[in-house]
This record gives C-alpha cells, structure tokens and sequence, in this order.
C-alpha cells in the first residue's frame, strides 16, 4: 500500500513515527526522513516520488531546519563524513536537481 502522508527533513524529523501520524490522520505515512537534508534532497526526492510514480501523497509534511533557509556562498560548504551517501548525491534522484 502506498504512504498518503510523507514525511520530508533531516534527521530531526525522523523522530515522526508514521504510526503516530496514521493514527492523527488515518492515512498511511512513510518517513523520508535524510540525514543532513538539503533543499536539494527536497526537490528530488519530491519530483522522483512524482514522476517515478512512486506514490501521490495527500500530505507532506516538510521539517525545515533553520539552517535549509541561509544564504549558500562558496564558504558555506557543509562537510562531513558520509557526504557522499545523501541522496542528492546518487543518480537516480540528482538527475531531478536542475
């Protein structure tokens, strides 16, 4: 059966368990949560569940840390072990980053 409700964060959203949200809205979740989520990881994530035909969900629910919201400049560069594991980092989604 395919989530209704999906959740889109970094790890902080993580602590949304689906069950909890399926009880409040009586809709089936999926937690997509990304360790370290960018912007970035939103919109692939997002445009591949839609064309991919993956699901249609009624709901998401976006978790935005305040740190998605600052200015990007060249000294701004977040790096950390396991980069190169997120998401926007694999082909199958970055192909959906304009």
């Amino acid at each position: 059966e395919k989530p209704e409700i999906i959740v889109l964060g970094s790890s902080n959203s993580m602590r949304m368990l689906p069950s909890t949200l399926e009880t409040e809205f009586g809709m089936k979740a999926f937690n997509n949560g990304v360790f370290q989520a960018s912007v970035e990881d939103y919109l692939c994530i997002s445009k591949a569940m839609f064309e991919q035909d993956v699901c249609k969900p009624k709901l998401i629910l976006l978790c935005i840390d305040d740190w998605n919201l600052r200015e990007y400049t060249t000294t701004s560069k977040m790096s950390f072990e396991g980069a190169n594991k997120r998401l926007i980092y694999k082909p199958s989604l970055s192909q959906y980053l304009p």
